[in-house]
């Protein structure tokens, strides 16, 4: 018999993953602090809850995926939060981009009320959530992740156990450095072709062909070249991971010096009020100061 399973935060990822829990036949109760982006999935069957107290009342499994820090901590400590009513045995799996301190926090406070958490934060855009194919990193108790494979199945292509709680996070945040390090390689790297007058799309086509080919390559170039910077990842988002990124690598004893610059290059989008942009709109930091623009040659017919 399939899970009660509670939702909460039905953003730009939480709503399509919310979505196919209910296409695979979950009996779903959810709650946003903004309300009405619950009401798509409440004509779709799910129960829409007023608190997330509700929610953790009539759940056996508890998926967030919130923006940050806080409003996990919200959702979870606040007046009327999941721990005020959280059952013995419920599985909490939290999809947030969070340090890696907080979770092992807030862990062991939902363990103290003989509940589980597994942090499990997912790598994907918005198409990938809705599409199902995002991928699940997961740290915390083994059993407990073995007991959720179908969940993950249903809203996603992959789940990766990597150990421990807080490990899933740890991987999280290494996977954004990267990516974001990666992406403002190719930024740079669009943004010299085209000011020696190289046609992008011809650039492009030799980093396809090179060591340079990326996932996020393939992920980024063509909604660039269309100018398109409408938000499947936000570029407020990317500045809050890397400065988790930043904040857990102190706390190890690791220098990113690289994650460090492009930090601050996210800082200065995001100064020019480009936060709900794409985290793509990261190319426009490097165009404005080259005078020029990374955008399709329209040839003539």
């Amino acid at each position: 018999m399939k899970k009660k399973i509670g939702f909460i935060g039905l953003g730009i990822m939480g709503k399509p993953m919310a979505k196919n829990l209910l296409k695979a036949g979950y009996e779903l109760i959810v709650f946003n602090r903004t309300r009405e982006k619950a009401e798509e999935l409440a004509a779709g069957g799910a129960r829409v809850a007023s608190s997330p107290a509700q929610v953790a009342s009539n759940s056996e499994v508890i998926i967030t995926v919130v923006s940050n820090h806080q409003a996990l901590e919200d959702v979870i400590l606040g007046k009327e939060g999941v721990l005020s009513t959280i059952k013995q045995g419920t599985i909490l799996i939290d999809s947030s981009t969070v340090a890696p301190s907080t979770t092992r926090r807030f862990a062991q406070l939902i363990a103290a009320k003989g509940a589980i958490m597994l942090d499990a934060p997912l790598t994907g855009s918005k198409l990938a959530a809705e599409a199902g194919t995002i991928v699940f990193n997961v740290g915390g108790d083994r059993a407990a992740y073995e007991a959720c494979q179908d969940i993950f199945a249903a809203m996603g292509r992959k789940s990766i156990y990597i150990g421990e709680s807080g490990q899933g996070a740890q991987a999280k945040l290494c996977n954004q450095l990267i990516v974001a390090c990666m992406l403002e390689a190719i930024s740079e790297g669009l943004v010299m072709a085209v000011r020696g007058g190289i046609d992008p799309d011809v650039m492009i086509e030799v980093l396809s062909s090179s060591a340079a080919r990326s996932g996020i390559l393939e992920m980024k170039a063509q909604s660039i070249l269309k100018r398109d910077f409408d938000p499947h990842f936000s570029l407020k988002l990317m500045h809050k991971d890397l400065s988790l990124v930043l904040e857990s690598a102190t706390e190890l004893n690791v220098p990113v010096l690289e994650a460090a610059v492009v930090r601050e290059i996210f800082g200065a989008a995001l100064a020019q009020g480009k936060g709900e942009m794409d985290f793509s709109a990261i190319i426009t930091i490097s165009e404005e100061l080259a005078g020029v623009e990374v955008k399709r040659v329209m040839r003539d017919a």
